[in-house]
């Protein structure tokens, strides 16, 4: 019975990070296919979905809105053609400012908060912290998100 109640919990544990991961993915397909370090950080079968799911967006959009548009207003990554920079500036990307709970799993020492004040971060010490802040250490496995 306990054993059956643990499976349970993983189960809907892994469900509930698949879910999320998912809709991340949904909420910024475009803006991680574009950039190849974050399109290499997701599965073949991620992949492919984000490229199915930027196809079928790219459909919806062109056959119920964007073909009874302007010429000049009829792209999803550019809010007008007439002003068209290399950057695209209609692609959402993630705010990297918010806060998330972090624990530090390595002595990191100071890091710079903005110009005059730096932040210690010792290890086994749980913070809330802007996620820029802790970006890199997180992808090198200094911290982990909680």
């Amino acid at each position: 019975m306990i054993r059956f109640a643990e499976l349970n919990r993983i189960k809907f544990s892994l469900r509930s990070y698949l879910r999320k991961r998912l809709s991340k993915i949904e909420a910024f397909a475009i803006h991680i296919f574009v950039n190849e370090e974050l399109s290499s950080r997701l599965s073949p079968q991620e992949l492919e979905f984000v490229k199915e799911y930027i196809d079928s967006e790219n459909r919806l959009f062109q056959d119920t809105i964007l073909n009874y548009l302007p010429k000049d207003y009829d792209s999803l990554i550019h809010q007008s053609e007439a002003m068209e920079t290399e950057v695209p500036d209609m692609i959402p990307e993630p705010e990297l400012d918010k806060y998330v709970f972090i624990k530090v799993t390595d002595d990191l020492g100071d890091i710079p908060l903005d110009d005059n004040s730096t932040f210690r971060l010792q290890e086994d010490d749980i913070f809330a912290i802007r996620y820029k802040l802790v970006k890199d250490f997180v992808l090198q496995d200094r911290v982990e998100l909680c």
